[in-house]
């Protein structure tokens, strides 16, 4: 899947992290799907314990890819914080 076309530049930087992150190409990531969500606060929905979070509202993306048979969750905002996060199944 290569991070190019239609897609929301959050969801391509996304792409982006995972290849980066299990040092594959761009092509070895499988987009599994992607959707818009309104976090509940800037943790982004991935809270690191003992941390406090802004209590607003955060529009953006949590996205889902595969990368070598792994699948590899993401949360983002609407601009350039993406955040690795356990996938829930």
């Amino acid at each position: 899947m290569s991070p190019t076309g239609d897609l929301p530049p959050p969801v391509q930087n996304a792409i982006i992290m995972a290849s980066e992150s299990k040092g594959v190409s761009i092509e070895e990531v499988v987009l599994l799907g992607f959707e818009r969500v309104e976090w509940s606060d800037s943790s982004l929905g991935c809270p690191e314990k003992d941390m406090f979070y802004a209590q607003v509202i955060v529009p953006g993306y949590l996205v889902r890819v595969e990368v070598s048979g792994a699948t590899m969750e993401y949360h983002t905002d609407n601009s350039n914080q993406v955040i690795p996060c356990a996938a829930r199944d």
